[in-house]
């Protein structure tokens, strides 16, 4: 689904905090090829606001990579050479990798689509009820010289590009995955039940879940009742276990556990959207 319509506001750095934001930034882009992107983009500022540069923005997991897709189209009079972007703290502690990887100058009347990848190395700041909603800085670095316009922006960025089965702590094996389950204190559990799920094909369901970062570990069918389906990932680093139970009436019942109880709680909001799209 398209993130929340964000809400954008402009500012120019004019020294103190913007300054000291940006003055640490020192990873630069690695090559990359043009980004060819079909994930639903959000306009998260006008060239009104962006002083000549637009800008939207889509999130995709792109060859095992959480990545934030940009696209970037130069309204103004100036040359466009490079685009930092900042995150302010947030609900998973998530960071873009480098700098915006342009290919080459933005040119007046141009625009550019490329893949910032994402990482999640900081400290979350928990935010119960869940938030996504991740506050943003972009400044531009312009031909005209000047000081470098820096444009504020909020976006919501999904949990679930961060799921990842390829990781070795992920316990698709069913006995780890067992043994792991019945070893996870019911304090850290999390669980909330959907009286009519919008997906209760099981097929369906699997699909979701697989083309998400989780693998499939098992299922177990309760006669005249309905079915459960395991499946397993891990979100910053930790492994989550999941089970997704769908009654025949069309009612779903979500359990995540894992030694995180927030980790658990982001999870688990973040599969009951999943099982309702």
């Amino acid at each position: 689904p398209t993130p929340a319509q964000p809400q954008p506001v402009s500012a120019t750095a004019g020294g103190g905090g913007l300054d000291d934001l940006f003055g640490s930034f020192g990873v630069e882009p690695a090559a990359q090829q043009p980004a060819a992107s079909s994930v639903p983009m959000t306009m998260v500022f006008d060239a009104n606001k962006g002083q000549g540069l637009e800008m939207s923005i889509g999130f995709d997991r792109v060859n095992g990579t959480p990545t934030m897709v940009v696209q970037c189209s130069n309204k103004s009079g100036d040359g466009i050479t490079r685009i930092d972007i900042k995150f302010n703290k947030n609900y998973l502690g998530i960071q873009p990798a480098q700098t915006l990887p342009l290919q080459g100058a933005i040119n007046p009347g141009q625009s550019q689509t490329v893949n910032l990848g994402l990482l999640l190395n900081t400290d979350p700041m928990p935010k119960n009820p869940l938030d996504l909603t991740v506050q943003m800085a972009a400044r531009s670095i312009r031909t005209g010289g000047g000081k470098p316009p820096v444009t504020m922006f909020a976006v919501q960025i999904p949990a679930r590009i961060f799921f990842d089965s390829a990781n070795a702590n992920t316990l698709s094996d069913r006995n780890a995955f067992l043994a792991q389950w019945r070893s996870i204190d019911a304090s850290l559990d999390q669980s909330q039940t959907v009286k009519q799920c919008k997906n209760t094909s099981t097929e369906a369901v699997k699909q979701i879940f697989v083309k998400n970062g989780c693998s499939f570990v098992a299922d177990r069918s309760i006669q005249g009742k309905g079915v459960s389906l395991y499946f397993a990932s891990t979100l910053k680093s930790v492994a989550v276990l999941l089970e997704i139970s769908i009654a025949n009436n069309g009612a779903c019942r979500v359990v995540v556990k894992s030694q995180n109880k927030y980790l658990s709680y982001v999870t688990c909001q973040t599969v009951v959207k999943m099982v309702n799209e």
